[in-house]
């Protein structure tokens, strides 16, 4: 199935205007669009499968996803356009305070601002999907599923009790979480299947610390746990294809370059690996999981 993607600017007026960039990726029929550029940092850029603002005449679930700690939306472009191309409309949002912008411009928020604005985030997004906001897809008989890498799963977590009230809200599927700062009340107010996946590589979310704070406080009725050989802490994002494609930017800052390769492990536990086949391994679980 073709891929579509279109870039948008979210504002929040109730919030100090606050602004969120944002990607919509999802299934298309239109073959042969322009391909939509991706930004890593300004004059840094590069392109996958999707056209850029190709018209989005394909139905499917909606799969509202966070993303995580000094991350941004554009991180995880080979999962969405692989569960797009699957049928998925994959909507993303930045988390102002907590991208990697702000990280290195020295602005990044305390945890507990970042854990506050992270949930009022998800609130929004929600509240401009029903309203009909034309850069994102419409809530409107939609199944809607939450996801979050990393501290993206407390946004997806902790914002699920309230958007089960006001979505048709069928289920949560996290990737690698941090589930920490979750209190037992916020995860045992869950009430919808919920499936965890973490690596057995992952040394910043280990699987034997995260998973099991889960599992201490959620009902086995909603809960699953999965944990991937083989895969680290970057398994589902696109860090392996920055650190492919490092020699061809040239010009890239030297802070820059020494983060990413910093990460060089973290795909699958040794650096080196190749990183294709540990995103497509999320992209085939999450697919499966959300009914595609």
């Amino acid at each position: 199935m073709n891929v579509g993607h279109r870039p948008y600017l979210l504002v929040d007026e109730g919030r100090g205007d606050r602004m969120m960039g944002s990607g919509w990726w999802y299934p298309t029929t239109q073959a042969g669009g322009d391909l939509s550029p991706y930004s890593v940092i300004p004059g840094v850029e590069f392109t996958g499968v999707a056209q850029l603002n190709a018209p989005a005449d394909v139905e499917g679930p909606i799969y509202l996803f966070s993303h995580g700690r000094s991350g941004f939306h554009g991180a995880y472009t080979q999962l969405a356009e692989g569960l797009a191309a699957r049928g998925a409309h994959v909507v993303i949002v930045d988390h102002p305070g907590d991208t990697m912008a702000d990280w290195a411009l020295g602005i990044a928020v305390d945890d507990a601002t970042n854990e506050r604005q992270r949930l009022e985030d998800m609130e929004f997004i929600a509240s401009s999907m029903l309203e009909g906001n034309e850069g994102l897809p419409s809530l409107a008989g939609r199944r809607l599923w939450l996801g979050g890498h990393s501290y993206g799963a407390y946004s997806a977590l902790g914002s699920a009790p309230s958007l089960s009230k006001r979505t048709d809200l069928h289920g949560i599927v996290v990737l690698e979480p941090y589930l920490r700062p979750l209190t037992a009340e916020q995860l045992a107010a869950i009430a919808v299947s919920t499936t965890v996946i973490s690596g057995n590589r992952d040394v910043t979310t280990p699987a034997d610390i995260d998973p099991p704070h889960a599992v201490a406080h959620m009902s086995d009725e909603f809960l699953s746990v999965e944990i991937f050989d083989n895969i680290g802490h970057q398994g589902c994002s696109d860090v392996g294809l920055y650190l492919e494609r490092l020699d061809q930017y040239a010009d890239l800052p030297p802070l820059v370059i020494d983060f990413l390769t910093s990460m060089a492990a973290d795909i699958t536990g040794t650096a080196g690996d190749p990183w294709r086949p540990a995103v497509e391994r999320h992209v085939a679980r999450v697919a499966e999981l959300i009914g595609l």
